[in-house]
């Protein structure tokens, strides 16, 4: 992790929920409707007919993004770029392999000092799929946050498997195809723990989820919740608090 710490953004800093969200170029799966983009549910995933299409979200006033992030997808390979009508030169995501797991790695933009960052109409184009377009979560963020931890942060993964052992001693494991990943730490100023009261009261404690990026120069971004709806912290000064995050993944679900 690098010393800025983690970037986030609240849960009221995302916005595509608030924009008409519209595909103008592709044909959305009737069972995967675009509305699945953005429910806050990545493992509920929209999927296009097609291995290209554009998705536009359209503001009554010009909305400045941030942070952008795919959650969930099957774009390895495919051409990803973010374009605007504010001006924004066009903005290519590099979307990485999947994990060793089969599961995603979910690209991110950082916007916060790109020129023109700031529009009514912010257009998503994909083309050159590798197979039908599938997204589970489209995360766009008017403020990009950074939250200084210290060095021990603790992250970690869970990939749960269902075991069998026979009557002979013989273990069977049948891989769920899934995975789940989490971060702890202390927070090192007392300002910050203001930012983490609010971060945790605008998710609902537990009830909402919010993007995550580790490490700035990693292409890896995560959609996490609050792992418990306690906030408690110790007054060592006036200056310094110790206050605990503990962060887990939302279920992203076996992939798309």
């Amino acid at each position: 992790m690098s010393q800025q710490g983690l970037l986030y953004c609240r849960a009221s800093d995302m916005v595509v929920a608030s924009a008409t969200v519209a595909l103008t170029s592709g044909t959305a799966n009737a069972a995967f409707p675009l509305v699945n983009l953005y429910d806050l549910n990545p493992a509920k995933v929209f999927k296009a007919t097609g291995t290209s299409c554009t998705i536009t979200f359209t503001y009554g006033g010009a909305q400045r993004w941030q942070a952008f992030a795919l959650i969930t997808h099957n774009l390895p390979g495919a051409t990803v770029t973010l374009t605007n009508n504010g001006g924004m030169a066009s903005q290519p995501i590099t979307v990485p392999s999947d994990a060793e797991d089969g599961l995603s790695v979910d690209p991110f933009l950082d916007l916060r000092y790109v020129t023109g960052n700031s529009a009514t109409v912010w257009t998503l184009t994909i083309t050159g799929a590798s197979a039908n377009v599938a997204i589970g979560e489209v995360v766009a963020a008017s403020t990009l946050r950074q939250m200084p931890v210290r060095w021990n942060l603790v992250q970690g993964e869970d990939i749960p498997v269902r075991r069998n052992r026979t009557a002979y001693g013989i273990s069977l494991t049948y891989p769920l195809g899934v995975r789940s990943r989490r971060l702890s730490g202390t927070l090192i100023h007392e300002k910050f723990r203001a930012d983490l009261l609010s971060l945790k009261r605008g998710a609902l404690g537990v009830g909402r989820g919010f993007l995550v990026i580790p490490e700035l120069l990693v292409n890896d971004a995560w959609f996490m919740r609050h792992t418990d709806t306690d906030n408690d912290w110790t007054r060592v000064n006036s200056a310094h608090s110790q206050m605990s995050i503990a962060l887990e993944e939302v279920g992203r679900g076996p992939g798309v």
